[in-house]
């Protein structure tokens, strides 16, 4: 499976936005993707939204079967079940009243999408779209790797110990090696938490050694041409060959095969390609 455990991208969920529009099946879409049919369920729960209607009236009560009250409104000489009346509403006189959910929402597709109603139905209206679901996404990885990846348990056990050892003038390490099987978390780690003022009475300026340490200044040096190259650049050999038209040229090159093997010497002579020209 090439995409088995990969995160869905844009395009995956574009295509079960499509899917969903066109009325494809789960496993359909499972098996173009590559996944288990669960993983594409669980991203159409998680990003799909609802779009409230305008209607006050938003469908049936889920009692409506079996319901017999009568007189909600006050009128004792009618004989009429409630649910039946004409003149008043059941969902605005009845205090007992419980919309019913459409029944698409309850398994699969869960939306609207392929919903051939989705236009005149009076519920609420639940949509998946790809860009909106790509969007929370993005938002939900984002906040997942905020903040500190410890539970207040955890961290209090950190602190406790680390401000126990640096009031006793222990060194950061050394409280790290003697409670390495208490502290979940690397020496590195503890560093950090420190610089970023977790610890209540732990900062910078009580670990001895790091407040002395500071980045070392070093000079740039400057580089100087070596006197070697003094007339031997590509500019300068440019320059000669248009001042001294009639020379021979000969260039040499090396091809170098096999590492440590033999090597190919080449003798490139410009004047014989300047004859060729001439022929062409």
């Amino acid at each position: 499976m090439k995409n088995k455990g990969k995160h869905l991208n844009e395009l995956d969920r574009q295509y079960i936005e499509h899917s969903l529009d066109n009325k494809a099946s789960l496993k359909e879409i499972a098996t173009h993707l590559s996944k288990d049919p669960t993983t594409i369920s669980k991203e159409i729960k998680r990003h799909k939204f609802i779009r409230e209607s305008r209607s006050d009236f938003k469908g049936g009560c889920v009692k409506r079967s079996k319901c017999i009250k009568q007189h909600l409104c006050g009128n004792s000489y009618c004989k009429l079940l409630c649910k039946k009346c004409r003149t008043h509403n059941c969902y605005k006189v009845c205090r007992n009243f419980e919309f019913k959910n459409c029944d698409i929402i309850k398994r699969f597709p869960h939306t609207c999408n392929g919903c051939e109603r989705k236009y005149t139905c009076r519920l609420d209206k639940h949509f998946y779209r790809a860009k909106a679901a790509d969007l929370g996404y993005k938002e939900a990885l984002r906040e997942t790797r905020l903040g500190i990846n410890f539970t207040p348990d955890e961290l209090k056990v950190i602190e406790d110990i680390v401000t126990a050892g640096i009031k006793k003038g222990q060194s950061l390490k050394h409280i790290y090696e003697a409670n390495i099987d208490k502290i979940p978390c690397s020496l590195r780690t503890l560093y950090n938490l420190i610089d970023a003022c977790i610890f209540e009475d732990v900062r910078n300026i009580d670990l001895r050694r790091k407040v002395k340490y500071k980045k070392r200044k070093k000079k740039k040096q400057s580089v100087e041409p070596s006197r070697h190259r003094e007339n031997r650049s590509y500019e300068d050999y440019t320059k000669y060959v248009e001042e001294n038209p009639e020379l021979s040229i000969v260039q040499m090159d090396t091809v170098i095969g096999r590492p440590g093997g033999k090597a190919l010497m080449t003798l490139f002579y410009l004047s014989c390609l300047d004859n060729v020209n001439l022929f062409t």
